[in-house]
């Protein structure tokens, strides 16, 4: 998987957590051990508090990707 949008009218109605877990489930069902998710830099911080509580650990990693102008982002581990 590349990307999760979700639309800001549908922020704070759990459509994020549900496309999430459904996007563990599947790694899980595929027997991954474990998982590296990229949030761009941009986010808000308290945004990633998002992923910490559904089992995501920043691990210092970051990168520049260019979408449309340079973003940063932060690494994630799922183990």
């Amino acid at each position: 998987m590349t990307s999760i949008y979700v639309l800001p009218t549908a922020w704070r109605r759990g459509v994020g957590r549900r496309l999430m877990t459904m996007a563990m489930l599947a790694l899980r069902t595929a027997d991954f051990a474990s998982a590296t998710l990229w949030v761009l830099e941009g986010e808000c911080p308290a945004r990633f508090g998002f992923y910490e509580r559904l089992g995501w650990q920043p691990d210092g990693g970051v990168k520049d990707d260019v979408i449309g102008g340079i973003v940063g982002g932060a690494r994630f581990e799922l183990a």
